[in-house]
């Protein structure tokens, strides 16, 4: 079909997998062709002022937006001209702004090279504003598409769950593969974050390979993690020869140092410190991608030209809302905006969308469409298209169990059919066939015991891990399994919700405290309309309360600075230090404050831990030899091991309750204490009487410090002291710990070994509990630090 339209003089506008396969046409000629190509994505963006690097970086300086706020202003600035609605001119204004600055540009002359040649745009289905201004700049052009093909009762498969739906899927394909066809003309379209985990659990039980479309976002990779950090301290070139030289990337992974060469040539034009612009860095590093390089079944989550023509396809979760996609009037201009504009509302999306999945769906010759009514994320209903193309639905669908494709798969199955008649005398009609083929099965002989890692696997994983934390530690001492789980197998739910958001704005305010032109509103309202969470009408009622909370214990600390001779003060301080032995791994915290006096050629210091209430306080160091309760002595021995503070005398070490325990209580509320008393320094002080004087000036009468009072002799009583030599045999602990952690990690032991002691019980509020069926044997009962009683001698 394609070959008539290679004459010379042509242009066309066809997505990069067409314009390879015009290509290998052109090549089997026997003359030269005058041919150009281009794509309507280019095209869409030379129809207005483009923008690179410096126009974000000058919104989020001036504006006070996030990276990704700034680039949603700058994708709708080319709509300034419809009209003069107050929203555009507001957008004027800015990019009237961009233009004086040099920052907007625009190819006045791309829409000429179609002039005197005939252009035909293939590969496009989708006929919204943006493509019809494209057209608008052409004068001859001819839009081919594919013949489609009537749908009117063709099946389509239901199922009950999403595995059901996934395991037909894995059926059919390894048929098609048994009977010769290539692994590479198998396409699943459709597929979401939803089904990826049961087509990798499935697809690896029947031995197929497959690539899943998610791109890996180089902001996740540790080797970029790292790479931050050095840009922190050092210029981008010589970040990157250290992780160059450290890595030796050039070889062992060149896409990567490519990727890094790449982004910092975007930002080639700025003069200052790149320190200064970590922000945007890590922005672009989120939004830089690797493909994976695997290749064999390619699934995708979109259905286009491109991955249906000659391929058998698999459309899968041909679901309501899903099916097709469905737009809501939920962007920068809403829909009553657009109607004025004569834009595309979301309404004249959805009815485009449906068209173009129509039409497509007509142009694939071998297509099996199918969907679930069950999934984990709830009930779905049927794509309404079901019925408007008068689809055919088998709901009935039974593979033939005497054609297996998989032993491991029917395995699963047998168990999941025994599980049925022995709990719940549900007894399917193939499990005796099942049963009698696979007698010998291992059915309820699980074990829960973590059977270990090979060489490979844990050399594999040990790349990964290049740095420890508080957080790490923690998870690997209350739980080697939950270290696991977390930490390299990286299964922890990291969604953000009201409570985390009010830590991290909390600890974003209080950072911001002691500048000079510090403003508790403007602060307050940048995190606030910064963030990326999306706050329910109750969450908002909450944050009016939860405000003036922040305001009140704001004015507390401030007070508490007006009363102490530690006027030095750092915070949100990163500290990283190299780990004795192991020159690729790191142990890092952020200390939430640090307070310091310089006095006589010495530096005195006391450490200070944020706290929500969420957060557990506990000043038990009585299990520290187990790796309990860590959190301020790893702070104390990254004060003492780092080449910044090695000289520093600690004082203090403290946590600082910043939020009620309940925000949904405010500390007024809680008839048990007032703010002041709330938000006392809690932990451990050095016992010398002069220093804490000068710590805390109000000692003998108000004094912030919890456990600091005065006899009627005038003499101090410090009830949570400590010494000097205490706080060396703590530092000393923590750097046991380290060492056993390392052990640990190295040889792959990660045991289910949940703790219990005294108040606490790793099990607790263990987010895997589900997966790792703890019994009681694997519980392990700690015994105190030397054996005492008390929380610390």
């Amino acid at each position: 079909m394609l070959s008539k339209y290679i004459v010379d003089n042509t242009f066309f506008i066809v997505p990069s997998k067409l314009k390879e396969e015009l290509l290998f046409l052109i090549n089997k000629k026997d003359h030269l062709i005058n041919v150009s190509f281009t794509t309507l994505e280019e095209c869409k963006a030379k129809l207005f002022l483009e923008y690179d690097e410096r126009a974000i970086f000058h919104l989020t300086r001036k504006h006070n937006l996030k990276p990704a706020n700034a680039k949603i202003i700058l994708e709708n600035l080319k709509y300034c001209d419809l009209g003069d609605l107050e929203v555009l001119k507001e957008l004027n204004s800015i990019k009237n702004e961009l233009i004086d600055l040099g920052y907007l540009f625009k190819d006045e002359h791309y829409f000429k090279r179609f002039k005197n040649k005939k252009v035909i745009i293939i590969g496009y289905y989708l006929e919204d504003y943006l493509t019809r201004e494209v057209l608008s700049r052409i004068d001859n052009y001819e839009i081919v598409r594919n013949d489609t093909r009537d749908l009117n009762n063709k099946e389509i498969y239901e199922f009950e769950t999403l595995s059901d739906e996934v395991e037909f899927v894995a059926t059919k394909i390894a048929s098609l593969i048994h009977s010769g066809v290539s692994p590479d003309k198998i396409k699943l379209v459709n597929v979401n974050k939803e089904y990826e985990l049961e087509i990798e659990r499935i697809f690896r039980a029947f031995n197929i390979g497959f690539k899943l479309d998610n791109k890996i976002s180089l902001n996740n990779l540790p080797v970029i993690r790292e790479f931050i950090d050095l840009i922190r301290v050092n210029s981008y070139q010589d970040a990157l020869i250290l992780l160059k030289e450290k890595y030796d990337l050039v070889k062992t992974n060149p896409r990567i140092y490519n990727k890094i060469v790449e982004v910092g040539n975007k930002y080639n034009w700025y003069q200052g410190d790149f320190s200064e612009i970590i922000d945007l860095i890590e922005y672009t590093f989120s939004n830089t991608s690797l493909s994976e390089s695997k290749v064999n079944i390619v699934t995708t989550s979109s259905l286009n030209i491109e991955n249906v023509l000659d391929n058998y396809v698999f459309l899968l979760s041909f679901n309501h809302g899903v099916c097709p996609y469905i737009h809501k009037d939920d962007e920068y201009l809403s829909d009553e905006v657009k109607k004025r504009l004569g834009l595309d509302t979301s309404s004249k999306l959805n009815k485009l969308e449906k068209e173009m999945m129509k039409n497509l769906l007509g142009c694939v010759e071998n297509l099996t469409i199918s969907y679930k009514l069950e999934s984990n994320e709830g009930v779905h209903l049927p794509s309404l298209l079901v019925e408007e193309l008068g689809l055919k639905v088998c709901k009935d669908y039974k593979s033939d169990p005497l054609i297996s494709y998989s032993k491991k798969y029917d395995l699963y199955k047998l168990g999941s059919k025994l599980d049925d008649f022995i709990n719940y005398s549900i007894k399917d009609d193939t499990l005796s066939l099942f049963y009698s083929n696979y007698r010998n099965s291992s059915y309820r002989s699980y074990d829960n015991n973590f059977t270990g890692l090979n060489k490979e696997t844990r050399d594999e994983y040990m790349k990964k891990i290049d740095r420890l934390s508080f957080s790490s530690l923690d998870d690997l001492f209350n739980c080697s399994f939950t270290f696991y789980l977390k930490h390299i197998l990286k299964l922890e739910d990291r969604e953000t919700n009201f409570n985390m958001f009010i830590g991290q704005l909390f600890h974003y305010v209080l950072s911001k405290v002691y500048d000079k032109d510090f403003d508790f509103e403007t602060e307050f309202n940048y995190f606030v309309n910064n963030s990326e969470i999306k706050l329910t009408s109750k969450d908002e009622v909450l944050l009016i309360r939860l405000k003036d909370e922040l305001r009140s214990i704001i004015e507390i600390i401030l007070e508490q600075y007006a009363q102490t001779s530690f006027k030095k003060v750092e915070l949100e301080k990163s500290i990283s230090i190299d780990i004795k032995n192991y020159s690729s791994m790191y142990l890092t915290g952020v200390i939430d404050k640090i307070m310091m006096l310089e006095e006589d050629d010495k530096r005195y210091a006391v450490v200070v831990d944020y706290k929500t209430g969420n957060s557990s306080i506990s000043h038990d160091f009585s299990y520290v030899e187990h790796g309990i309760n860590l959190q301020l002595l790893i702070y104390l021995y990254l004060l003492r091991k780092s080449k910044e503070y090695a000289d520093i005398f600690i004082v203090g070490f403290y946590y600082q309750l910043i939020a009620a325990k309940d925000p949904k209580l405010s500390f007024k509320d809680d008839p048990e204490s007032k703010k002041y008393n709330v938000t006392k320094l809690d932990g451990y002080t050095l016992n010398n009487a002069e220093l804490i004087k000068k710590l805390d000036n109000s000692y003998a009468s108000n004094p912030f410090i919890r456990g600091i009072s005065t006899l009627k002799s005038g003499e101090i009583k410090n009830t949570r002291e400590i010494s000097e030599e205490t706080i060396k045999k703590y530092i000393d602990i923590v750097e046991k710990n380290i060492e056993r952690a390392l052990r640990i990690i190295e040889n792959g032991d990660f045991k289910i070994n949940p703790k219990v002691y005294k108040n606490g019980d790793s099990c607790k509020h263990c987010p895997f509990k589900d997966i790792c069926f703890v019994r009681y044997e694997n519980k392990v009962n700690l015994d105190k630090l030397g054996g005492g009683n008390s929380e610390m001698e």
